[in-house]
């Protein structure tokens, strides 16, 4: 057997750590690198999810927006048929007027006949 110095194994047994190290790094080195894969999946999805959130919202909004104008359109539907039948009420008004006002000419007209047939 072949004595060895002791410096020699010193240099060894600092190698094999070394080298243990090494291997410890390149195994953490691994497990960053399997984080920075899951963390950016997990942006994307998380990207992929907010544009999702962005459609409906446009999406919501375009709705809301159409309501808006239908409610308009309904409101102006409704305002207009309060205002015919306003005028239609004024009109029936106006006939009536025009109806009493004919029944009197008649009245009238009978009694100024009846008066001339005296005469």
């Amino acid at each position: 057997a072949v004595l060895k110095h002791p410096a020699e194994s010193a240099v060894r047994t600092k190698a094999a750590a070394l080298k243990m190290s090494d291997t410890s790094a390149s195994a953490e080195i691994e497990k960053l690198r399997e984080k920075l894969q899951m963390a950016t999946a997990k942006l994307e999805d998380t990207q992929e999810l907010l544009m999702i959130q962005r459609d409906e919202t446009a999406e919501a909004e375009r709705i809301a927006e159409m309501e808006r104008e239908n409610q308009w359109h309904t409101n102006e539907d409704l305002r207009r048929e309060v205002l015919i039948k306003e005028e239609l009420k004024a009109m029936q008004a106006h006939q009536t007027m025009l109806e009493q006002a004919e029944e009197n000419l008649k009245e009238e007209l009978k009694a100024t006949q009846e008066a001339a047939e005296e005469q």
